[in-house]
């Protein structure tokens, strides 16, 4: 596993935004006349950042990393935004699987967490959380068994959002996990989910019900297929031949959504992370 591994540059990359702990993004909250705006600071946005950077070779701000250790939520889990900082408009949920996974690869990435803590955090605050009974009605193609979204349940039951399986399989195929219950199940239902969708931008939307834009889907594929995740390597082709019908943006585009709140009632967007991505030789999957 040592292989992949890298040390932050402690000094900071040239140009890197001076007084921050994390890059900014910008939350669209639903409204009786018209949509709120208002600047957010979450960890989830940055751990995406660090992603590319690292795809790509770049140096990656020591704050960055910071701001990721801080948004730990226990022994084995990360949330959205660092400890105390969850805006007052915004539920406590707690941790849940997708910044888990995302953050623990990438402070291990830097050094920041041992083999033993992050594969206890995969085994713990990823694999040990599955949809064992899908809510009926529900999505077809959900395989009982494939890996949550929550912590918790929220809402009375567990949404599978196929971007956060793949970002779970990629931190679980770094650590060399994937025989682990979950993997299998979260495979295929991303296979099937992704042959329900077909061509259509609504069934691709509804499979990632935290990812309102493909975009991050496609991405997160990519990147699992390159951690190591080879069982979604035929997925992740077909899901680059439907990408058009799909409509997904230019990763570059400064206002493409990032995530959202279930089914893109709240989206944050992120010009810096999107103008970073840029920055980078890579595609920031």
């Amino acid at each position: 596993m040592e292989s992949g591994r890298y040390q932050a540059d402690v000094t900071g990359p040239a140009g890197a935004p001076a007084g921050t702990h994390g890059l900014p993004s910008v939350v669209r909250l639903p409204g009786r006349e018209r949509d709120q705006v208002r600047d957010d600071h979450n960890g989830f946005v940055t751990a995406l950042a660090v992603r590319a950077r690292r795809l790509a070779g770049r140096s990656v701000p020591p704050s960055w990393l910071d701001q990721l250790e801080a948004c730990r939520t226990g022994p084995a889990g990360f949330g959205f935004w660092p400890a105390g900082e969850r805006p007052s408009w915004a539920p406590d949920v707690g941790g849940d699987v997708d910044d888990t996974a995302i953050m623990t690869l990438e402070l291990w990435h830097a050094g920041r967490l041992s083999d033993r803590a992050a594969i206890r955090i995969s085994c713990l605050g990823v694999a040990a959380h599955r949809v064992v009974r899908p809510r009926q009605p529900g999505p077809a193609w959900i395989v009982p068994g494939a890996f949550a979204t929550w912590h918790r349940k929220v809402g009375g039951g567990q949404l599978v959002d196929c971007t956060v399986g793949a970002n779970a399989l990629a931190l679980l195929a770094t650590m060399g996990l994937l025989r682990l219950p979950g993997c299998a199940e979260t495979v295929t239902t991303i296979e099937r989910a992704v042959a329900w969708a077909g061509t259509s931008a609504w069934r691709a939307a509804a499979m990632t019900p935290f990812y309102s834009s493909a975009l991050e889907f496609s991405l997160a594929l990519r990147h699992a297929v390159s951690a190591g995740c080879l069982p979604l390597g035929s997925v992740a082709e077909l899901a680059d031949g439907l990408a058009a019908s799909w409509g997904v943006a230019d990763p570059a585009a400064p206002n493409a959504v990032v995530c959202s709140s279930p089914y893109a009632t709240t989206t944050w967007h992120s010009p810096a992370l999107q103008a970073d991505r840029a920055a980078s030789a890579l595609p920031p999957g």
